[in-house]
């Protein structure tokens, strides 16, 4: 129940470019500031509402 409260996904946006690699050789996959991140809101129907996600 822990992770669905903490993805972004479960409110009905999808969430672009989390991750990152340096190279095309790089195989590492390293996380990407959430400032980075690309959200489209209202993408698909919400399973967990906005307020509750917000809480927590």
């Amino acid at each position: 129940m822990r992770k669905i409260l903490e993805r972004r996904e479960y409110t009905g946006c999808i969430v672009n470019f989390k991750t990152f690699t340096n190279s095309i050789w790089d195989k590492k996959k390293r996380d990407n500031p959430l400032e980075n991140h690309s959200v489209f809101y209202d993408t698909h129907e919400a399973i967990i509402p906005a307020d509750i996600f917000e809480k927590v």
